[in-house]
């Protein structure tokens, strides 16, 4: 075998652990953005490997970035014939005491579960959604990086320091569980504990592999601009003179799961009856405009409103109606999908209120 062969076997054998990570990573992004993960199996991908892929492998490569070398098991030290003592563990030129594998898999488990929430806070404060894809994206982006840095780091060890899966002992230590136990009631004692802990992981990872779509909905609203450009719910125009136009910003809210064509109708309406029973006796036309708003996001759009002298007269209301997709022949509030209003006064042709 040459050098060359040689430095790519032992290079393959370190990093063994990384490319399994990034494989993982792969298969669950395939199926969460393909097409065919949307069926029964892409959500049990979704649901095994998610969980291995949320619960252990964002504190697994953050480790593996942090600690690129190879651990000595506190056992491995008493089998070398080494004190008790703490300095002897660090003073020993040959090779020094950081984490071994199995304290590597229990910390990944342990940082996983903190670091998530984490991630998910400065998800929420970026504004993105807490949903399966941006989700998804984050932990991917996390992954890959910390994947090279642990690689990159590794690489720069000599041979011998270098961290590699000890998959051999993986397999030996299988059996480990059951043969410390005294008992065979022990032995299944301690398989029924891991299964309830496995279990648990299991169930906390569905909760963020698969995230249920929740309530759909549309937030409607109408406000107008302060001095520095900011929204104000308080501000608004309360008399009206034919022909001025007044500034209204209309926002809308998108949280129906897919993008949305909107059509808004504004109407100027006379009211007869109290606020429990009321009648409208008499509709203009005041605008009407269309927009297309994406899944969580928020759309402003400012309009200028003027109203003629078709319709005059104190407390009129100037209903602002919401529609997705067409708007009807004969809009209404009893057909609109929401709707807001704000009671204003309208001059007459004197520039004063008709009585």
């Amino acid at each position: 075998m040459t050098q060359g062969q040689s430095s790519l076997r032992d290079g393959l054998r370190t990093g063994a652990d990384l490319v399994a990570v990034i494989g993982l990573v792969a298969i669950v992004n395939l199926a969460v953005f393909l097409p065919a993960g949307e069926g029964a199996v892409g959500a049990v991908v979704r649901v095994v490997l998610g969980s291995i892929f949320v619960l252990f492998v964002p504190g697994y490569v953050l480790l593996a970035a942090l600690f690129p070398e190879r651990g000595r098991s506190p056992t491995d030290d008493d089998r070398d014939g080494l004190t008790d003592d703490w300095v002897s563990l660090f003073d020993k030129p040959r090779e020094q005491r950081t984490i071994d594998g199995l304290e590597r898999a229990a910390l990944a488990f342990a940082l996983s579960i903190a670091l998530v929430p984490l991630l998910v806070l400065g998800l929420t404060l970026a504004q993105y959604a807490f949903a399966l894809v941006p989700m998804t994206v984050l932990l991917t982006a996390w992954t890959v990086a910390l994947a090279l840095i642990a690689a990159v780091r590794r690489w720069r060890l000599p041979s011998r320091q270098r961290f590699r899966v000890p998959f051999g002992d993986v397999v030996a230590a299988r059996t480990q569980l059951t043969a410390a136990a005294d008992s065979r009631f022990e032995a299944v004692l301690n398989v029924g504990v891991v299964a309830v802990v496995l279990l648990a992981l299991a169930t906390s990872a569905y909760a963020v592999a698969v995230p249920p779509d929740g309530e759909r909905y549309t937030e409607f609203y109408v406000s107008t601009e302060n001095g520095e450009g900011d929204l104000s719910f308080s501000d608004y125009p309360e008399r009206f003179r034919p022909g001025e136009a007044e500034p209204i910003t209309v926002g809308i809210e998108n949280y129906e799961g897919e993008s949305v064509d909107y059509s808004v109708v504004v109407q100027l309406q006379r009211v007869a009856g109290d606020a429990n029973d009321s009648t409208v006796t008499r509709r203009v036309a005041i605008d009407r405009f269309s927009t297309s708003v994406g899944p969580n996001e928020t759309r402003h759009v400012g309009r200028n409103l003027t109203v003629s002298d078709r319709l005059t007269g104190e407390s009129l209301r100037l209903q602002f109606l919401l529609y997705e997709g067409p708007v009807p022949d004969q809009p209404t509030a009893d057909t609109a999908y929401r709707s807001v209003y704000l009671w204003v006064d309208v001059e007459g042709g004197s520039g004063r209120l008709p009585r």
